[in-house]
């Protein structure tokens, strides 16, 4: 059995190591995907296998978490509540 690598801790990365992290990540998840073993062979809707697309997703939030990271240490507002606006429409 294959032990995967500890994840590094996004939390104690530089800005310049964190944005090299994302863009590895990304890399990562392209590559992933585009193994032909990953893809599924015409059944159904979806383009990777079931443990592809687990997989595949669990590195998308490894790379929502690390940008999200990111934007803190940039200083960016992050909103989490989604639309700030008016909540209704009356007047």
């Amino acid at each position: 059995m294959r032990r995967s690598k500890k994840a590094p801790d996004i939390f104690q990365m530089t800005e310049p190591e964190l944005a090299e992290h994302v863009r590895q990540l990304a890399a990562r998840l392209v590559e992933y995907e585009n193994q032909p073993e990953n893809r599924q062979q015409g059944k159904g809707i979806h383009l990777l296998t079931p443990k592809a697309r687990k997989r595949s997703q669990a590195m998308g939030w490894d790379i929502y978490h690390a940008t999200r990271q990111l934007r803190t240490l940039r200083g960016e507002t992050i909103n989490d509540a989604g639309y700030t606006g008016r909540n209704s429409n009356r007047r």
